[in-house]
């Protein structure tokens, strides 16, 4: 090493070496860096990391297959519709849309009125005659009725008259009864006491006379409560009679009244024709107003009935049904409410129809034309109502509903490999 000399008052001083000076003299050349390359190690541990997440996808990750369909909201019992049976025009409507109807309730009015010259309208004029028939047959019975009822009073004052003497006369029965007794008995003691010379034969002459006297008496009172038993039974079985044929002739007014009132209903259902409810319900749609002519078959109420459920109707062409099952989850979402704003609904396959349902069949229900046939598929929604803003609206029938019907669930891996299987299968097979 080289020791270079510093002059200090001359003096020589070696400081620094000769490799200081000489770098020193090259420094505005700058730093040299070598550059090493990255690790072959932990380029090939990032790969296998991909590929074993490529791997764990293919195996773990999973798709759910699904087939769309569209279709509509329903009851769940079904559209009861009350069809017009008569040509006329709508009288009267009793309800109106949103109804709660009772079964048995009346609905509406149809008019079938009828007019002649000389009578004006013919049913109002049938039903007046009609009408005083009738009531001349009520007052016939209302005066049948008058006379039972005075004829039943003097016979059961009458019947009154005799029970009593009846009674009388078992009164004085028990009194001839007992006294006849006691005059036997007297009887027989003077029998004995005449043995003795107590009592002489006329003495038990006379008691024998009024003894015998006692029993004719008797005698004519049981006579007379026979008699009195009689003429009580002749008078009740009259009563009874009276009444059996106040009843019959009762009965057969009535009868001519049922006949009368039958035609005047008849008469009347030939002016106008009172429609009722089915059953218990909610009036779906009212499609006919007050003052509307209408026609044999026309429609004029659908009807909900009561606690039906809304379910969701979807039709399914027959190359998709083979995976569909009951249970299988179904995402819902109704056009009248967008779900990209209200977001969807969810609901499970309930029922799939056993047989296809025609092409004419799918036109009339949808009113789009189709040549394929269809299956049916029935969805109950997990609920009954959609959130809108914060409040509950409740699904409406006949809302279009378009749906996801979930299918089969498989890991990607049999998806990506699923020609392969069949192929295998297809010819193993």
């Amino acid at each position: 090493m080289q020791l270079l000399p510093v002059n200090n008052d001359n003096c020589v001083v070696f400081m620094f070496r000769k490799d200081f000076f000489l770098h020193k003299k090259n420094e505005w050349l700058g730093d040299v860096h070598i550059s090493n390359p990255v690790s072959y190690r932990l380029l090939g541990l990032y790969c296998f990391i991909l590929f074993l997440t490529f791997i764990i996808f293919l195996f773990f990750a999973h798709y759910t297959n699904r087939e769309k369909s569209q279709g509509s909201i329903i009851p769940e019992k079904g559209i009861i519709n009350i069809n017009s049976n008569d040509n006329g025009f709508i009288k009267d409507i009793f309800i109106s849309n949103g109804s709660h109807i009772k079964k048995g309730e009346p609905l509406f009015s149809i008019s079938k009125e009828k007019n002649a010259e000389q009578y004006g309208n013919t049913n109002q004029y049938i039903n007046k005659q009609l009408e005083k028939q009738k009531q001349l047959l009520v007052k016939t019975i209302a005066d049948k009725r008058s006379f039972l009822d005075t004829q039943k009073k003097m016979k059961t004052d009458y019947i009154n008259e005799i029970k009593n003497d009846k009674i009388e006369i078992k009164n004085q029965l028990l009194i001839t009864q007992r006294q006849s007794l006691k005059m036997k008995s007297i009887l027989s003691n003077m029998q004995k006491l005449k043995s003795k010379g107590y009592v002489s034969n006329l003495e038990i002459q006379q008691q024998e006379n009024l003894f015998l006297e006692n029993e004719k008496q008797m005698k004519s009172l049981k006579r007379q409560l026979i008699e009195n038993t009689m003429k009580l039974n002749e008078q009740e079985d009259f009563l009874n009679k009276i009444n059996n044929e106040y009843k019959m002739e009762e009965n057969k007014i009535n009868q001519d009244i049922f006949e009368i009132e039958k035609n005047m209903a008849i008469n009347k259902n030939d002016e106008q024709n009172i429609y009722f409810a089915k059953e218990d319900g909610i009036v779906s749609s009212l499609l006919f107003e007050k003052g509307q002519s209408i026609k044999i078959g026309d429609t004029v109420i659908a009807v909900i009935p009561e606690n039906s459920k809304f379910v969701v109707q979807l039709f399914v062409p027959s190359n998709s049904i083979g995976f569909i099952k009951p249970g299988n989850n179904v995402v819902l979402r109704y056009q009248a409410y967008p779900y990209q704003k209200f977001g969807v609904q969810h609901g499970k396959v309930k029922e799939i129809s056993k047989s296809i349902t025609s092409a004419k069949q799918i036109t009339d229900i949808t009113g789009n034309p189709s040549n394929d046939p269809y299956y049916k598929i029935i969805v109950e929604p997990e609920k009954q109502f959609i959130d809108t803003y914060g409040e509950q609206k409740k699904l409406i029938s006949g809302m279009i509903v378009d749906a996801d019907i979930m299918l089969e669930k498989r890991n990607i891996f049999e998806w990506i490999f699923e020609p392969m299987f069949g192929l295998k299968n297809k010819y193993l097979n």
